[in-house]
């Protein structure tokens, strides 16, 4: 609406008008980039301060020295927890 005032008052022509447009979007597209390349950097940032706060976590689930064996159904495989040796999908405890 503004356009056409200054184009109709003869401001400026037509081409001035496309001219400016076209300037605006160029300008734009880089623009959209690096507002994209810092928000990602800024969500990494984030992520990496959670994850380093995470390993200052005391865990409650210690790794056992030595796997415990589990027998699974049909056939007598053994899934060694560690290891991940399994033919089967159906464990039966043991």
């Amino acid at each position: 609406m503004a356009a056409t005032n200054i184009v109709g008052g003869g401001n400026i022509t037509v081409g001035d008008l496309v001219l400016i447009n076209q300037l605006l979007f160029q300008l734009s597209v880089p623009l959209n980039f690096l507002g994209t390349v810092y928000r990602e950097l800024t969500q990494s940032m984030t992520d990496m301060e959670t994850l380093f706060k995470l390993q200052e976590v005391n865990a409650t689930i210690k790794v056992h020295p030595t796997p415990r064996l589990v027998r699974v159904g049909f056939g007598g495989s053994v899934l060694m927890i560690g290891r991940a040796r399994c033919e089967t999908f159906c464990v039966q405890g043991g």
